[in-house]
């Protein structure tokens, strides 16, 4: 038995498939098949409902002044501005990015990026001769 089951559906939504189950006994139709649904996880995305999450790492450069990070979505990548002086943890909404919407064609949730701030592990000499004047200057 082939089923076509539409875009958004979502971890343990039962499935009625009329007239697929069994035939019902002094009747002259079958019975309705119902099929629950196991949707997988994904590595990137984590699934809320309709909206998607995911954790996005940035520099501190970029955090601090600002700037441009290419984000993938489940069906594309886009450019998502940063202002300077992002804080870490910062949640970025981007709306009707996230997963369709059960049953209502062209709608879908929104995609939610989490902002980590990602800090350098070693600094060249130079670069740390910048950190040091500006310790005394924030």
């Amino acid at each position: 038995l082939r089923i076509n089951i539409k875009p958004g559906v979502s971890d343990g939504q039962l499935l009625r498939i009329r007239g697929k189950g069994a035939k019902r006994f002094g009747h002259n139709y079958d019975g309705d098949l119902y099929v629950r649904v196991k949707v997988g996880g994904h590595p990137l995305f984590t699934r809320k409902g309709d909206d998607i999450y995911i954790n996005r790492q940035i520099d501190l450069v970029t955090a601090v002044l600002g700037g441009e990070i290419i984000q993938e979505t489940p069906d594309s990548k886009i450019k998502l501005k940063i202002e300077p002086g992002t804080q870490h943890g910062k949640i970025l909404r981007v709306k009707g990015k996230g997963m369709p919407v059960y049953d209502k064609p062209g709608h879908k949730g929104d995609l939610f990026v989490q902002l980590e701030l990602r800090l350098p592990e070693k600094l060249s000499p130079k670069q740390r001769e910048i950190f040091e004047q500006l310790k005394y200057t924030i």
